[in-house]
């Protein structure tokens, strides 16, 4: 990748209605190349069948950095292929039917500083944070402790966030991921790699138009009608919502807000401090929020380079910047 943003389908959930049972709950599938590319698993409780979890990049490619999109139409023949060849190992010629359940669609950017993808992914959760009804999942790496997915209600100091989780939004087709790609462990990459991906349910699918069995999932106006959905959604669910905030005051110019009005009773140094959480997310924050306070450009300069030498305040800058130039590459 060199910094453009990379829109497709990553996995995808087909149910396969049959009252077969085999002698094995969980099967491997693999790709031409011997690469293992899904499972197929027995669905629990009551209900009948088998799930089939389909990474569809790696079914063409060594990973999944690149999601599959149009631009691998000629791929598609190959992919169908390989799927039916193994489902009729199991369940015979004759194949029940095959409905696709789920799917992941995202972007995903490569970030060329690297230690700039977490303090993105800690905005991400400020953001997120600002809705009291959103439902947040965090799983980080904190300064003094370590946790895996768990609900927060605000953004802890010295935490850095690795993957956000949400539940279904409001619109009732999706749940939301946001995370470090570049941690996966086959994963190998100088620069950083952030992702974003809605999950869309039935109801989503639906709503785009893709279809309902996998043979119609699998063409070239089901996969764009749904990377356009994932667009649109993003933009109306994601920026339009959280960073700009339609209607009031914008993300960026609320943590500017709220550094400017401490500034009014406390000394600069004091004012980072305690607001580590907005100050570690772009550095740009607080020189704008010191520029604006005070009105000699000499005592700005002073007190922003006292803070950023102090060594008690870690320094990310360009972060905002990455992250507007990552949401307009995905709308545009």
């Amino acid at each position: 990748m060199k910094h453009e943003v990379l829109l497709g389908i990553d996995t995808i959930e087909v149910v396969i209605d049959t009252q077969t049972i085999l002698n094995k709950n969980n099967i491997t599938f693999y790709s031409s190349n011997g690469n293992e590319v899904g499972k197929l698993v027995h669905r629990q409780g009551k209900k009948k069948g088998y799930n089939l979890i389909l990474n569809l990049p790696r079914c063409v490619r060594q990973n999944n950095i690149q999601p599959f999109s149009v631009l691998d139409a000629d791929k598609i023949y190959e992919i169908t292929t390989i799927v039916v060849k193994q489902l009729k190992k199991h369940f015979g010629e004759q194949l029940p039917d095959l409905t696709v359940k789920s799917a992941e669609v995202g972007a995903t950017m490569e970030i060329a500083n690297k230690k700039n993808v977490q303090p993105i992914l800690n905005m991400i959760t400020g953001m997120l944070l600002q809705d009291k009804e959103n439902i947040v999942y965090i799983a980080c790496r904190g300064k003094k402790v370590g946790q895996r997915y768990n609900k927060v209600q605000t953004l802890a100091s010295g935490i850095n966030v690795e993957s956000i989780k949400l539940p279904q939004n409001s619109s009732g087709r999706f749940a939301s991921k946001y995370y470090d790609k570049g941690l996966e462990k086959d994963i190998a990459d100088e620069h950083g790699i952030i992702r974003v991906e809605h999950i869309y349910n039935k109801r989503g699918l639906n709503y785009a138009h893709t279809g309902n069995s996998l043979q119609e999932f699998l063409t070239v106006g089901s996969i764009h009608n749904l990377i356009m959905c994932f667009k649109r959604d993003f933009k109306l669910y994601f920026c339009d919502r959280y960073w700009s905030n339609t209607g009031s005051l914008p993300y960026y110019r609320q943590c500017i807000q709220i550094l400017k009005n401490d500034l009014k009773t406390k000394k600069p140094l004091t004012v980072a401090l305690m607001n580590r959480n907005i100050v570690e997310q772009d550095f740009e924050f607080f020189i704008r929020a010191v520029k604006s306070h005070y009105n000699n450009s000499a005592s700005a300069r002073q007190a922003i380079y006292r803070v950023r030498k102090s060594g008690e305040i870690e320094i990310h800058e360009g972060v905002a910047t990455q992250f507007v130039m990552f949401c307009r590459q995905v709308v545009a």
